[in-house]
């Protein structure tokens, strides 16, 4: 039965030796994303995509295929939730999500993605430069339940 069970592991079974995506763009992560804002992460991407990094380019143009606001929140998330424990965390994210329940962005992506299919939101605002802090703010604000 072992013989049998150790046969069908190795017929079937996939080497553990591949080498992580991860790890091996680490320090093109590290030094992209780095950075406090999503305008200088894309301008970080751009400067080694203009110079022909393949990954900075995929990196970059998956980046922007999103929602502007989205990119702003969730790396806002990121930096609110450095020093927060697990339970202030996932309270920040329910509040997060409450809000984004309210927004143009959450039904757009919905559409884009699970309805039509066509892979084309049209998000509103389109563009980074057209989002203020206080934009950004208000999904942080405690939703009273």
């Amino acid at each position: 039965m072992l013989k049998d069970l150790s046969e069908l592991l190795t017929a079937t079974g996939t080497s553990s030796l591949d080498v992580s995506e991860l790890k091996v763009h680490k320090e093109d992560i590290n030094h992209h994303f780095q950075h406090d804002t999503i305008e200088e992460i894309v301008a970080s991407l751009r400067s080694k995509s203009i110079n022909g990094d393949d990954w900075a380019t995929q990196e970059l143009n998956n980046i922007l295929s999103k929602s502007p606001t989205s990119l702003k929140v969730t790396l806002q998330q990121l930096i609110n939730g450095k020093n927060k424990s697990l339970n202030e965390c996932l309270e920040m994210e329910k509040d997060m999500a409450i809000h984004f329940m309210d927004t143009d962005d959450f039904y757009e992506g919905v559409r884009a993605v699970l309805v039509d299919k066509d892979g084309s939101p049209k998000w509103v605002p389109s563009k980074l430069e057209a989002l203020t802090d206080s934009d950004i703010e208000q999904y942080f604000f405690k939703f009273d339940n």
